[in-house]
């Protein structure tokens, strides 16, 4: 578990990465084969791995590595979904949450 915990965080670094260098204009590696080897990782099988990456303005897909293949999601998507997050909305933005309810209180609860 700790392999793959290891191989999604490399692959969250190496979109920030290609993004980041996109940005600036540097020379970015080739983004298909970046993806691809941070998928890899040692005493992993492959099969046990799958991956999807979508430009979020266009909908292009940019990379596909056995994307069809139903698997449970690992609690390490956190990090691509927070990255996500983090670069559309912001460091600043807040979720507003409304606490709804119906009875009395019983003290403080």
């Amino acid at each position: 578990m700790l392999r793959l915990l290891t191989s999604l965080c490399a692959l969250c670094v190496v979109l920030a990465l290609s993004t980041a260098a996109a940005t600036s204009g540097a020379a970015a590696p080739r983004l298909e084969t970046a993806l691809a080897n941070a998928l890899r990782a040692p005493g992993i099988a492959p099969t046990r791995t799958a991956a999807l990456a979508v430009d979020l303005e266009t909908g292009e897909v940019v990379f596909s590595s056995r994307a069809e293949r139903a698997l449970a999601p690992a609690s390490a998507e956190k990090l691509a979904v927070a990255f996500s997050a983090l670069r559309l909305l912001g460091a600043d933005y807040r979720f507003s949450t409304e606490v709804l309810g119906q009875g009395e209180l019983a003290g403080r609860a």
